[in-house]
């Protein structure tokens, strides 16, 4: 007969834990992309346990294999503690190419992993859904409860955001493989902090879903790494007296062409003190690069990705950040950008042009909204900024601070997730899986 445990009982017997992450977009922390799994992983290893986090070697930014080599299909690396293993996926440059990307990265996931000892807890990130739907596959291969990351809501963002119909083939086939991964999950985490009633509406069990955001891994302030801050980017930073820094991806989500038109209006109200700069990776960033090479906008700068260790040194050589999400539905469960809070993090208030319901960082007392899409107002948003006394920005930032600090520690998300990682446990001990 099998006994029934709670999540407390199994951690006086179950002290440490082997977990796997699937995410495909995992990155090490000297990569120019988000370290959400790495960063929790480091705190779950310094908790004495193992990590491994399956991830693909060719990353999205930069639009090449950076990690496996040349005659490889799997390289292992450890960092910090936690073990990546990086996979060979293929590479892609338009849309039908990156779909056979992510089918790539969930067979050849599925491969990897046989070589590895058994886990006790496997978690699918669905920044993507097929990393999510090869992870649900594995884990009853491997005798191991499967944990649901929710980071965004398939179909609903590719509906909300016009990319697919409502009736097409692909959206009823997400909708059904949506239903069967939160029917199925012995344990749901979701990223949004109020989809809990979509999740449940969708299939999930009530008590076994929680809101764990992104955050930040707090420790000692970083050196100046090479080459982050070039000398032409200095030499454009000496020429203004405020400038508003985008770190993060370029692309249609992000709409960041919006902070360029802000740019430009700027100056045509003479403004040449408030400097707009673009810093990462992504499919629209070289059209940006030659929009204001080509309009001669001495007060826009774009570059390209930097390293997550680096954002912020590079963050506290400006005066605030800015974050834009194009007009969409899908923001009423909420965000959690990684950049949001790195900003916060380096003590820097936050231009934010995000259309959506409520979110608790809009009361940290360090966020001047603004609405999406609107390039005048975005531009209204930044002189508001510019024209604060840098008393009252120093204020908005070390609000910021706190509230980050607070709220999004990584060590305190980390604990979170080895809580749900063990309520899965014991659901699934108590369905006799």
């Amino acid at each position: 007969m099998r006994t029934a445990h709670t999540a407390d009982e199994l951690a006086s017997f179950l002290p440490s834990m082997r977990i796997w992450i699937f995410n495909h977009y995992a990155a090490a922390p000297d990569m120019g992309a988000g370290t959400r799994h790495y960063d929790i992983g480091a705190e779950l290893v310094r908790a004495g346990h193992e990590v491994v986090i399956f991830a693909s070697g060719f990353r999205h930014s930069t639009r090449r294999d950076e990690r496996v080599g040349r005659w490889r299909l799997v390289r292992h690396e450890k960092v910090n503690g936690v073990r990546f293993v990086w996979i060979r996926t293929t590479p892609y440059g338009g849309t039908v190419a990156r779909a056979l990307n992510m089918i790539s990265y969930a067979l050849m996931v599925m491969v990897a992993q046989s070589t590895e000892a058994r886990p006790d807890v496997i978690i699918g990130s669905s920044v993507h859904p097929l990393a999510a739907v090869a992870a649900r596959l594995v884990a009853p291969l491997r005798r191991a409860p499967f944990v649901f990351e929710v980071r965004d809501l398939w179909p609903q963002t590719l509906v909300d955001l016009g990319a697919l119909s409502e009736r097409s083939l692909a959206v009823r086939l997400l909708r059904w493989t949506e239903r069967w991964l939160y029917r199925s999950a012995h344990a749901v985490i979701t990223l949004l902090g109020d989809a809990i009633q979509y999740i449940v509406e969708h299939g999930a069990d009530a008590r076994r879903v929680a809101y764990i955001p992104n955050g930040v891994a707090f420790g000692p302030r970083p050196s100046m790494v090479d080459r982050v801050i070039d000398a032409g980017l200095m030499e454009w930073q000496a020429r203004h007296q405020f400038v508003a820094a985008y770190v993060g991806t370029m692309g249609r989500a992000n709409a960041v062409g919006v902070a360029l038109e802000a740019a430009a209006i700027l100056a045509t109200r003479g403004r040449d003190d408030i400097g707009v700069l673009l810093v990462g990776g992504g499919p629209e960033r070289g059209l940006l690069a030659a929009s204001v090479q080509q309009r001669r906008l001495r007060n826009a700068y774009v570059t390209g990705p930097i390293p997550k260790r680096s954002v912020r040194r590079l963050l506290e050589s400006v005066d605030a950040g800015i974050l834009h999400l194009a007009s969409s539905p899908v923001y009423r469960y909420g965000i959690s950008p990684n950049k949001l809070f790195d900003y916060l993090a380096a003590s820097r208030p936050v231009l934010l042009a995000v259309n959506m319901l409520n979110d608790p960082v809009l009361d940290s007392g360090a966020v001047v909204t603004v609405p999406a899409d609107d390039p005048v107002k975005f531009a209204d948003g930044l002189e508001r900024l510019a024209d604060m006394a840098a008393s009252s920005r120093t204020a908005m930032g070390d609000a910021g601070r706190r509230y980050v600090e607070e709220h999004h520690d990584m060590r305190v998300l980390a604990r979170r997730v080895e809580e749900m990682c063990r309520v899965a446990v014991a659901a699934r001990g108590r369905a006799g899986d």
